[in-house]
């Protein structure tokens, strides 16, 4: 498969270089890079490689990081003007993180559940007690 070297060498790429690219996504999606590297099926040290521009992905792991980052491949490689996401933009990294670990509870036994929902209720019951009275 030579899809990501034609299409970087046909076709014009952006300013950005490729690793910095890469982070940006990255970043706002609100992973890490070894979340990252474990969503893609690869190590931490090669997602810092690619983005320390030490190369390009192949086309495999090309199509992972899209799927992961919800873009398209030629939105990682800067052939195309805008990334466009397949899905509705979240609010923000931070959120996105919150809800990657909500579904690693989803995972968990029913008696763990109920520990973390207790858990998550004893923090916003606090919040909103400390906002009561700051009022």
């Amino acid at each position: 498969m030579e899809f990501v070297s034609m299409a970087a060498k046909r076709t014009p790429r952006t300013s950005e270089p490729f690793g910095a690219r890469l982070r940006r996504l990255r970043k706002a999606k609100g992973f890490t890079q070894v979340e990252l590297a474990r969503a893609i099926g690869t190590s931490q040290p090669m997602v810092a490689q690619y983005e320390a521009d030490g190369g390009l992905p192949g086309p495999l792991i090309l199509l992972k990081l899209a799927d992961v980052l919800d873009t398209t491949p030629e939105a990682i490689l800067g052939v195309e003007k805008s990334a466009k996401s397949r899905k509705p933009a979240a609010e923000s990294p931070e959120n996105l993180r919150l809800w990657r670990k909500l579904r690693q509870v989803e995972k968990l036994s029913p008696a763990e559940r109920r520990q973390v929902t207790q858990l998550i209720d004893a923090l916003v019951e606090r919040n909103a007690l400390k906002r009561e009275k700051a009022s």
